[in-house]
């Protein structure tokens, strides 16, 4: 009985000394000294601060259009970067209905608990015709912009506008890729005006 009681004891002694699966810092302590733990129960949050990964929340539509390795952007107030998804967990929340997706990346000066915020797709890539936001004049009914034809005359195409990105919208109508698009003057213009095309400037328009 006394063997019995000492192998116990050692039993008892050996599961009292945790051995932490990396080197990080305990950033919350759930349990103290002597509290009895549960198997499977949490007893401290450890961070890897020399592996860090990005956590974010996304809708269902948008996880279902992600793949592993996919790179997003990144960025706070200051920096913008990129980011690889590592994986994601495939249970929604119960209440925001949102799915949590991890995120590796390299980026020595943001430390744990750093605010960012990650560009998601929400569809897969697909060609578009696109034009400078510059080039549409919005009125009250209608959406257009005015192409330069053959002959230099301006044209009036009424457009729908898609999808937005880096201040080039996505225009669906009767407009091609290659066709001369005005975005500079485009107010004043009329249907059936001459235009003269003067050089290019140094910014490119």
């Amino acid at each position: 009985m006394a063997r019995a009681r000492l192998a116990q004891a050692k039993d008892q002694l050996a599961r009292t000394t945790l051995y932490a699966p990396f080197d990080g810092v305990v950033t919350v302590r759930y349990k103290s000294e002597g509290e009895h733990v549960e198997k499977g129960e949490p007893v401290v949050r450890l961070v890897n601060i020399n592996e860090l990964e990005i956590q974010v929340r996304a809708p269902q539509d948008a996880v279902a259009n992600l793949h592993k390795d996919e790179e997003m952007p990144v960025k706070d107030a200051h920096h913008t970067g990129k980011a690889t998804l590592r994986t994601y967990v495939p249970v929604g929340d119960e209440l925001s209905r949102l799915f949590e997706l991890r995120l590796s990346f390299n980026q020595p000066d943001w430390m744990p608990g750093h605010a960012v915020r990650v560009s998601v797709p929400v569809s897969r890539p697909r060609q578009v015709t696109a034009v400078s936001e510059d080039a549409l004049v919005i009125r009250q009914n209608n959406i257009s912009v005015f192409r330069i034809n053959s002959d230099n005359i301006a044209e009036y195409v009424a457009v729908k506008t898609g999808l937005t990105k880096n201040r080039m919208v996505e225009v669906i109508g009767d407009i091609s890729p290659g066709d001369r698009i005005v975005i500079r003057g485009n107010e004043r213009l009329r249907p059936g005006l001459p235009v003269i095309i003067q050089a290019q400037h140094n910014d490119g328009q």
